[in-house]
């Protein structure tokens, strides 16, 4: 019965401190990012930018002149040199090559040149021979062009392999949500952002510790430091009455703090809490009680996380 009782008032707190926690924030020394969606990713297009070719699926830089790509190789490319001039019977006996020499002049301008029997056109500038007829580009058979990408929308950027819209100017993103840079004196804190290095250790510290407070306070039912559960069990009964009195006395304090009145002046003038006192402020004197009527931890951990959003 009492374990009963004990989770019982654990969730009562666990509500009644979930509800007035956007209404607390700590001191200014850490406060949360700005937030916003911007939608599901979608799979990168192979629509390739100037200056690139689709192969295969993906996109690559285009190979330099005279070469050919592959995937991601680019080859040199050779190209065929015709079949020759061969002497023929006009062309005589006595200058058999001038016949042969003039006729491939007369159709190629770059000029020719004699391999065995015939008469063959000069290769293009850059290329050089190969036999007769095979023109080969001068340099390296082959380089590499680099991994091929995928590639978003002109209005999209890639985060993790898929495409997102642009976050707007002061965010930046990260999967599908847009995250607020920090204000100006602040360092970036995870979710949040710090007044220093030291501040973020200390609030995210904070924040660890009293969700594994409350962690074991709900496996246990706030009874992990008691061990001897037997001899307990005849006292359950007094015990019972003596919560049950200690937590209407606690909530009845509660109310009478200066901080349960500004809040309730606070929400009936439809305005933010945080807005008119800071957890400094809100932890002095009899403030403290919200902490300190709390055996459960739900408290503690609200308090770690009640921080107002950046400005």
């Amino acid at each position: 019965m009492l374990a009963t009782f004990r989770l019982s008032v654990r969730l009562v707190l666990l509500l009644a401190f979930s509800c007035i926690a956007p209404h607390l924030h700590a001191a200014d020394d850490f406060c949360w990012k700005n937030t916003y969606p911007r939608g599901a990713g979608t799979v990168p297009k192979s629509d390739c930018p100037p200056g690139q070719e689709n192969d295969a699926g993906l996109c690559y830089p285009v190979c330099k002149q005279y070469y050919k790509g592959v995937g991601p190789v680019c080859w040199a490319k050779d190209y065929g040199n015709g079949t020759g001039y061969p002497w023929k019977f006009k062309d005589g006996l006595k200058h058999p090559d001038r016949g042969m020499e003039e006729r491939c002049k007369a159709d190629h301008k770059q000029g020719c040149f004699k391999y065995g029997a015939m008469y063959y056109p000069n290769c293009s500038e850059g290329f050089h021979h190969v036999g007769g007829n095979i023109c080969q580009p001068d340099g390296k058979l082959s380089y590499t062009r680099g991994v091929g990408q995928l590639y978003c929308k002109s209005n999209e950027e890639k985060d993790a392999g898929l495409c997102y819209a642009d976050c707007k100017a002061g965010y930046y993103g990260v999967g599908p949500v847009c995250w607020g840079n920090c204000p100006k004196g602040y360092v970036s804190c995870g979710a949040g952002c710090a007044t220093s290095s030291k501040a973020c250790a200390l609030d995210t510290l904070n924040q660890v510790t009293s969700a594994l407070n409350l962690a074991v306070s709900i496996a246990t039912f706030g009874m992990g430091g008691e061990a001897e559960a037997g001899a307990e069990a005849a006292e359950n009964a007094s015990k019972f009455q003596q919560l049950k009195a200690q937590a209407k006395e606690a909530w009845a304090t509660f109310k009478e703090t200066a901080a349960f009145r500004r809040m309730e002046a606070a929400k009936q003038a439809g305005q933010s809490v945080s807005a008119i006192y800071n957890f400094e402020q809100l932890m002095t004197g009899n403030d403290k009680a919200i902490v300190n009527f709390d055996p459960t931890g739900f408290s503690q951990t609200v308090m770690a996380y009640a921080h107002a959003k950046c400005e």
